[in-house]
């Protein structure tokens, strides 16, 4: 949370506990009070989504790394030595798959790796005779998968937590609005 929000939503909660303490009969200052304490309810949920999307962001982004790093070293690594090991007798796998660069971006890679999980099912047949293992297009398409989800809710937690900081920012500006509409009404 922005520090000069976090200045805000704390003046706007003190004025409505000195609003609460010191009740008004008057039917403006009530109306006030009564918004106040709407405004201080909804930024308090706000500044849970808020920090909650951002845990959920890099929780996401770490499961992604993860399972990147291990994309890499074992499914792709594996067809990666597996066609160079028969490069000599099958020309058509030379070039055939090539591994993402260690700097390439989370789209880059995940291109990277949809392609060679392409090219790997269009060569299964002769991959398989070669010694591809049973289980290695599965595992492929189940980490391939696993990163997109990552990658997906990486994107979903920026979203909510960008959202309730927008709409948090909103929220203290009417309250500290009514604040100061309080306050000149009981000057």
């Amino acid at each position: 949370m922005k520090a000069d929000i976090r200045r805000k939503l704390s003046m706007t909660a003190r004025a409505l506990d000195f609003s609460t303490a010191n009740p008004s009969d008057q039917a403006s200052i009530k109306t006030v009070v009564t918004r106040l304490e709407t405004l201080v309810n909804r930024a308090d949920e706000l500044s849970v989504q808020q920090r909650s999307g951002a845990v959920d962001e890099q929780l996401a982004i770490a499961q992604r790394a993860v399972v990147r790093r291990a994309m890499r070293r074992d499914q792709m690594n594996q067809l990666l030595r597996l066609a160079n090991s028969v490069k000599k007798s099958h020309p058509e796998l030379k070039g055939l798959f090539r591994l993402p660069r260690y700097g390439a971006t989370n789209r880059d890679f995940l291109i990277a790796a949809q392609d060679m999980l392409v090219k790997v099912i269009a060569q299964k047949p002769l991959l398989d005779t070669l010694g591809l293992g049973e289980t290695l297009v599965d595992d492929l398409t189940r980490v391939v998968a696993a990163y997109t989800t990552a990658t997906e809710g990486a994107h979903a937690g920026r979203s909510s937590h960008v959202g309730a900081s927008s709409e948090l920012e909103e929220v203290v500006n009417d309250g500290v609005a009514d604040r100061i509409h309080a306050a000149r009404s009981l000057g």
